[in-house]
């Protein structure tokens, strides 16, 4: 997701099946060293219906099985 305007934005997110979550895994507007996660050490984004973006900035979320752990 990204945001080149000068206010804040709320994405919706698509709709997953239970089965699945999505996982954080960059947001610039976060500080340095917390806008990027490490491959396999993002952090769990538990709100499934959208995603609050910050002015100027962007966002990578990944969907991830519950159970294989595979990125879908």
């Amino acid at each position: 997701m990204f945001n080149a305007g000068e206010s804040a934005v709320d994405f919706q997110l698509p709709h997953m099946l239970t089965t699945s979550q999505w996982y954080l895994v960059a947001d610039t507007s976060r500080e340095s060293p917390f806008d990027l996660c490490a491959p396999s050490e993002e952090s769990l984004y538990e709100d499934r219906d959208d995603y609050h973006l910050h002015p100027r900035s962007s966002v990578i979320l990944k969907a991830q099985c519950k159970t294989a752990k595979k990125t879908l």
